[in-house]
């Protein structure tokens, strides 16, 4: 007995894993080639959603047409389908044509599909149809396979976890797909072994061991009774809920809290871990106490908007999307159907997880112009929790909501003064909290639904910072843009401080300018003429005297425009940006004028992936390519990369200079790019301009930011004018390091532990 559940739970932790690494294995495969436009993203993410489905359906049909017996024959064959037909290893086919211009979704569903649409088929289908086999086994508790699933998940969270820290860092894309291969092979054998432990149950009703689901099965006692419309309506909900609340506070907490590499992974694992435990063999967490402390859990959650400490507005909102997610799927546990409906059972959730990534990623960024799905599911989730049959207790509930208030309390008091929360909030919150806490007490769902919803959106639309004012709010697939403007502050030393327009993208600032008219055309923030970017024009040759052709310049990356400061007679700069709200705002002349008052027609911004544009672009036709896309936390790898930085070269003219601008919070990108210089036989110079002395500290005030840039180039001479300078510094690179390349990166090797 104890060898059929091992290989049972085997087979389900093999297929897991599987399924979670295949998709960062293809996103690999396909960044390279077709960039990261919005379309990629989407259709990538529709492809596994689809195929997750597919899968999912196709495991319910053939149980429900075939039985499980007749089943396993054709399910067999098919999983040996990809090894007999050379599908494996997992390769994007070499011979497809470009798509051109155009970008069609449906070229990429069928490069997908052709590159690994059958194995990853085979591997969704896995997960319901191992738990039904299970039923039909003598295992003492083969009437409820349910449990079985908390294995699945457990090796979802091991490929989510150990992909990034250790596949990633050890193996390159051609031997992860062999290792995918092998772990495929493994699969087989696994699903072959579990075939045959049905096959040797004895399906005589008389016999003991055979399971008591399994005989009412045959006997066709519950596979009369089907799911109703509102059974299934609960479940698709139950299961899109926690999904579309695990996207939406992924978002919030990684641009609009704190733009940190890899922090998406920690709400994914708590997605995972509640999936683990409510489908356990025996919770380790009654049900009942979940649903209770839920609704206490969102208190602290809508105080946390006016909480300066950034850690703890995580920690707080990572905990109630934990708890509700505990709630969804728990209810999910527990109303989940006898064995004759597994299949269907695990076909409608999967629906309505599909469901929750598409509004996420798909409706919500086109109706919504801020993170409005945020308040929604939290309103969704509070109106999903079921009711207590049991007796109110108040002074249980009195005594939870006095230690909810001893925990607000030191939030409250923990705020700076430098960073006051506004009005609007402060309002909302003297007549949120108190309504929250008295609907708590008397259990108005709706109500208390309704409270925290209008408390969120409140959150969503007020100024993202103190001292601010919002002016401009818009959304694109790449998320919410906002631009601000210094609020007018007194004056402390004999003149009021300047004021800036700022472009915003959660937190992480692409850009200001000075509201002075005056001094609207002096390029700010990173860009400033005194930091490294200066230094790099000036470097540069003088621009083409009259009548030549112009010096080129190419920015991949726009931000506010304030590079085209640099723009003069006889200097041309080409900007690639890939997000077209960007774009938008930096030609709105309401916002900000770099591009309209001071590039004097010297410029030209062209929509898409800078690597790919760039590739359209002549050879040898720019003096300076810079790379200017690194500042959030979801880095662009795939334009830092051998392939990449070979592509660039190619587009350099003779003396031509590549730059990088990898100014970010939490990584040091210099490394990486250092050992990429060397392999390909580059001078490489890294200015780290950390702006520490008194005069740069009284710069920062008349808007210079600290910075850091990296510049190759072919030929010493080409860069000697940097290297004259004392903050620019040469390096050689790692010889023993590993260099990135579009088939393999570390991104965990180049986080900046010493960030405070």
């Amino acid at each position: 007995m104890k060898g059929t559940l091992f290989c049972y739970r085997a087979t389900m932790v093999t297929s897991a894993v599987l399924l979670f690494a295949v998709q960062p294995m293809i996103g690999k495969m396909v960044l390279p080639r077709l960039g990261g436009t919005p379309a990629v993203w989407t259709t990538c993410m529709l492809f596994f959603q689809a195929i997750l489905l597919a899968g999912y359906a196709y495991a319910h049909g053939s149980i429900r047409w075939l039985g499980v017996r007749r089943q396993m024959i054709p399910h067999g064959a098919l999983l040996l389908a990809p090894l007999c037909f050379g599908l494996l290893p997992l390769a994007l086919p070499g011979d497809w044509s470009s798509p051109g211009d155009a970008y069609p979704a449906v070229w990429l569903l069928a490069l997908l599909l052709a590159a690994a649409g059958a194995p990853v088929f085979m591997v969704s289908s896995t997960a319901p149809l191992i738990q039904r086999w299970f039923a039909e086994t003598s295992h003492p508790t083969a009437g409820d396979p349910y449990y079985l699933y908390s294995a699945s998940n457990a090796g979802s969270m091991a490929a989510l976890l150990g992909y990034p820290v250790v596949v990633e860092p050890l193996l390159s894309l051609p031997q992860q797909t062999r290792l995918w291969s092998a772990g495929y092979v493994i699969l087989i054998g696994l699903c072959a072994a579990c075939g045959w432990m049905v096959w040797r149950s004895k399906p005589d009703e008389t016999t003991p061991r055979v399971s008591h689901a399994a005989r009412a099965a045959r006997a066709g006692r519950e596979s009369s009774k089907s799911a109703s419309t509102g059974e299934r309506l609960l479940w698709i909900a139950l299961a899109l809920v926690p999904c579309s609340w695990m996207l939406a506070v992924t978002a919030y907490i990684t641009t609009d809290i704190a733009p940190v590499p890899l922090l998406w992974i920690v709400p994914l694992a708590l997605y995972l871990l509640s999936f683990i435990l409510v489908f356990a063999r025996r919770p380790p967490i009654p049900h009942r106490w979940i649903v209770r402390v839920f609704p206490l859990t969102l208190i602290p959650l809508a105080v946390s908007i006016i909480v300066a400490d950034t850690w703890t507005k995580i920690v707080i909102h990572l905990a109630a999307f934990f708890v509700g997610a505990l709630v969804c799927h728990g209810e999910l546990a527990r109303r989940r159907p006898p064995v004759a409906r597994l299949t269907e059972f695990y076909l409608w959730m999967s629906v309505g997880g599909a469901a929750g990534g598409v509004f996420n990623a798909l409706i919500a960024p086109a109706l919504f112009p801020v993170l409005l799905e945020f308040p929604l599911v939290v309103t969704a989730a509070c109106l999903l929790v079921p009711r207590t049959a049991e007796k109110p207790n108040r002074a249980t509930d009195l005594l939870a909501l006095l230690i909810v208030l001893l925990l607000i309390a030191p939030m409250l008091t923990s705020i700076e003064p430098d960073r006051a929360p506004t009005l609007l909030r402060v309002a909302t919150l003297l007549v949120g909290v108190p309504l929250l806490i008295v609907t708590t007490y008397f259990r108005r769902p709706v109500w208390f639904a309704a409270v925290l919803a209008a408390v969120f959106t409140v959150d969503q639309f007020d100024a993202p910072m103190p001292g601010v004012e919002l002016l401009e709010t818009r959304r694109s697939f790449f998320g919410v843009h906002r631009v601000v403007v210094d609020g007018p502050r007194p004056a402390e030393l004999g003149s009021p401080p300047p004021r800036f327009r700022r472009l915003l993208h959660g937190t992480t600032q692409h850009g200001f300018q000075h509201v002075d008219p005056s001094l609207a055309c002096r390029p700010l923030a990173y860009y400033h003429p005194d930091g490294p970017l200066g230094d790099i024009f000036a470097a540069l040759p003088p621009p083409s005297p009259a009548g030549a052709s112009p010096q080129q310049i190419a920015i991949v990356g726009l931000g506010t425009g304030a590079a085209v400061c640099y723009a003069a007679p006889g200097r041309r700069i080409t900007f690639y940006e890939i997000d077209p709200v960007v774009r938008q705002l930096a030609l709105d002349r309401r916002f900000f004028t770099y591009l309209s008052d001071c590039g004097q027609n010297r410029y030209e911004v062209i929509l898409g992936d800078g690597r790919l544009a760039l590739a359209e672009a002549g050879d040898a036709q720019y003096d300076m390519i810079l790379l200017d896309a690194f500042s959030s936390d979801a880095v662009p790898v795939h334009l830092l990369t051998r392939d990449a930085v070979s592509l660039y070269t190619s587009k350099l003219a003779a003396g031509g200079v590549l730059a990088f601008h990898v100014s970010n919070n939490h990584l040091d990108l210099t490394g990486p790019l250092s050992d990429v210089a060397a392999d390909a036989g580059l001078l490489c110079l890294v200015c780290r301009d950390l702006m520490q002395s008194p005069s740069e500290a009284a710069q920062m005030l008349e808007g210079r930011a600290p910075s850091t840039y990296v510049v190759m180039a072919r030929d010493e001479d080409h860069l000697r004018p940097l290297m004259n300078i004392a903050r620019w510094r040469k390096t050689a690179g790692h010889p023993d390091a590993r260099v990135w390349t579009d088939d393999f990166s570390n991104i965990v090797s180049a986080l900046d532990w010493t960030v405070d």
